[in-house]
């Protein structure tokens, strides 16, 4: 059915339509921006783990040069045992 443009129906028509699609546009916005802010916090996440796994890292190969520098002493000291006994 068609309706003629000077319905008042037609008019109550549209201005529904205009309102349904600003609408529509409304919720498709706050839809993006709340996925744009989850990434980003998701994004801020994993600067942070990796923030923390590098500083882990970092205190790791301390700790291994550490006790490779032990283990070189002890190696060593158990040589100049064996010499003097």
């Amino acid at each position: 059915m068609r309706w003629s443009s000077g319905d008042g129906r037609t008019l109550e028509i549209r201005k529904c339509i205009i309102s349904i699609t600003g609408y529509l546009h409304r919720v498709n916005r706050l839809t993006f921006d709340r996925d744009c802010e989850h990434k980003m916090s998701l994004q801020a996440k994993l600067q942070q783990a990796s923030i923390e796994f590098q500083n882990l890292q970092a205190e790791l190969s301390k700790v291994v040069e550490a006790r490779q520098k032990l283990d070189a002493q002890l190696s060593e000291n158990e040589l100049v045992k064996k010499v003097r006994l």
